[in-house]
């Protein structure tokens, strides 16, 4: 099967430990499948690498809002279309790669997954954390969750965030 990952980010190589369980997974999720991940963010620049047998296509998109996220997204999907067919689209976080699974998936007519992360319902004001601080990642979340075959949470907690 052939299964699109899309990310905010991936390590960058063997020894780069962002987002570790992610990057595990991805490792043992290859073992049976072709998995390409799509990184939008990090690593900051956008030369197609191999960790193991998954192929990475990193974006660069680094930090974009308004315009700038709209020309990420139109990077990504296009990024997606030329490296498909696909499956399974798989969306990390419900925003920006949620929205990008559900609507390659369809596009495809293959399944789309959205795994939520906890921090897309984080809202932190005084901080400036959190996916709800922002109208677009309440819209791209909102249309990623309720369109997507499938939603996957850690807990019930979380799964009560995105359904209410």
């Amino acid at each position: 099967m052939r299964v699109c990952v899309i990310t905010p980010g991936f390590a960058s190589d063997e020894h780069d430990e962002c987002i570790p369980a992610l990057r595990d997974f991805v490792l043992a999720l290859s073992q049976g499948h072709q998995v390409t991940v799509v990184a939008l963010r990090y690593p900051h620049h956008t030369e197609p690498y191999r960790i193991g047998a998954v192929d990475v296509l990193p974006i660069g998109a680094k930090q974009s809002a308004g315009l700038g996220r709209l020309r990420l997204l139109a990077k990504a999907k296009n990024t997606i279309e030329k490296a498909g067919p696909f499956d399974v689209f798989h969306g990390f976080w419900a925003d920006e790669p949620g929205w990008l699974a559900q609507h390659c998936a369809s596009k495809a007519k293959a399944v789309s997954i959205v795994s939520l992360m906890g921090g897309e319902f984080a809202e932190f004001k005084t901080q400036g954390y959190g996916g709800m601080l922002s109208l677009a990642n309440r819209v791209l979340q909102r249309r990623a969750i309720s369109r997507a075959t499938l939603v996957t949470a850690g807990s019930k907690w979380l799964q009560k965030l995105a359904s209410g």
